[in-house]
């Protein structure tokens, strides 16, 4: 296990650098290395199950499939090859369900979940699995919501998914730093912590100066604090 002070270290989709993304190849291979918590994705497929993917549009990661994931049923999806287009020796790695990676880390990993579509089922369906999986306890890891941009300028304040209040409090929000022109940093979203996110430097220099207080660091290679500023 890596030695941090002050840090939680998570791996974005598991090891993605070394393993396709959101495979359970992906996962193991972020333990292998050192990373007890791993971030991961989920969606609702077509007939109601919760699968790990992060895309909303099957193709980048699944080669030769299209369409949407909410509209694919999940025998069409298990089929897929989640693989081969990190490299040949992944081509039998496959979408996994939600149930199947919360089994497979249970008392191995902290799994970071992130509702990734904005399907009205997503959130209920997710807590069923963590609770039919017996990983909620008090203390425990919560979800982390996403918050799309029209909804966090549009409320002043928006509440959790009832589905995840209690007993699964989020542990913050994501939103484009678009918002921050809403006064963002004047508002109360009710949770601990708020992810600013976006691809314009100076969005995230305007973030930074309307929030210096808060602890933030860059999901981007060979990006600074000095180059920030």
């Amino acid at each position: 296990m890596l030695e941090t002070q002050g840090f939680v270290l998570v791996a974005h989709r598991g090891n993605s650098a070394c393993a396709p993304e959101n495979t359970l190849a992906s996962f193991d291979s972020a333990l292998d290395a050192g990373f007890p918590h791993f971030e991961t994705d989920c969606q609702l497929t077509a007939d109601g199950i919760v699968v790990i993917l992060h895309d909303e549009q099957l193709g980048r990661t699944t080669p030769g499939a299209r369409g949407a994931v909410a509209e694919a049923a999940w025998g069409e999806l298990h089929q897929l090859d989640a693989g081969s287009w990190f490299g040949p020796a992944f081509a039998r790695a496959r979408i996994p369900l939600l149930s199947e990676v919360l089994q497979r880390y249970r008392g191995r990993a902290h799994v970071h979940l992130e509702l990734k579509s904005t399907q009205p089922e997503l959130p209920a369906a997710v807590a069923r699995e963590v609770s039919l999986a017996g990983w909620w306890v008090p203390g425990a890891a919560p979800l982390l919501p996403d918050l799309p941009a029209a909804e966090a300028a549009a409320a002043a304040a928006p509440a959790p998914a009832p589905a995840l209040q209690p007993p699964l409090p989020p542990a913050g929000f994501t939103a484009p730093a678009l918002i921050l022109q809403q006064q963002l940093h004047e508002r109360d979203f009710g949770v601990p912590g708020l992810t600013i996110t976006s691809f314009h430097l100076g969005q995230l220099r305007r973030s930074l100066q309307m929030l210096p207080e808060v602890v933030h660091g860059w999901l981007v290679h060979e990006l600074t604090d000095e180059v920030i500023q």
